[in-house]
């Protein structure tokens, strides 16, 4: 797994909800976002543009919010297990050398 950028994430997800979820690979998160995004686009067409103005809002600030909490926890979990690895190698070096 890749370190990604919170605030590519981030600003993805703002511009098109989901959007982040899906650069950061989570793709259930994505779709559901995107659904957000259609259900929100239906209710601006056809019952209210208020509404639907509002809805399309709130869960693209609320993906923006999770896409760059989510990048953080991804980023956090790489180095950490990049730091197990680093431990293990100079383990296996110590071994080798007696």
């Amino acid at each position: 797994m890749d370190k990604k950028n919170p605030w590519i994430a981030a600003i993805l997800s703002f511009l098109v909800a989901g959007a982040g979820q899906l650069y950061l690979g989570r793709y259930r998160r994505a779709a559901i976002y995107f659904l957000i995004e259609i259900l929100s686009a239906i209710i601006y067409l056809y019952i209210d543009p208020f509404s639907g103005q509002i809805l399309s809002f709130a869960a693209s600030v609320y993906s923006c919010v999770d896409a760059y909490r989510m990048a953080v926890e991804m980023n956090r979990k790489v180095e950490k297990e990049a730091g197990k690895k680093v431990k293990s190698i100079e383990r296996k070096e110590e071994v080798y050398i007696y």
